[in-house]
């Protein structure tokens, strides 16, 4: 396993915990994970399956993105 691999591994294992926490406040917000795998994607040549590894976490973190309501948006009942 390479490092590259070890990287989108380890990104792989702890991203999602880190963004739906039980108390719905992340320990590392989709922007900071995103900015992570936009680094791997700039800095190394990556294999098919590597990329294919970082873009499946991509269209997580866009699913999250998608799903958080939007903070401060008062809603009258």
């Amino acid at each position: 396993m390479t490092l590259i691999d070890e990287e989108i591994a380890h990104i792989a294992r702890v991203m999602m915990p880190s963004m739906q926490t039980a108390s719905g406040i992340p320990i590392l917000p989709p922007a900071y994970w995103h900015k992570r795998l936009l680094n791997l994607l700039d800095r190394a040549c990556l294999s098919r399956s590597q990329f294919y590894a970082v873009d499946r976490l991509m269209t997580q973190i866009e699913r999250i993105q998608a799903s958080a309501v939007p903070t401060g948006v008062y809603t009258a009942a």
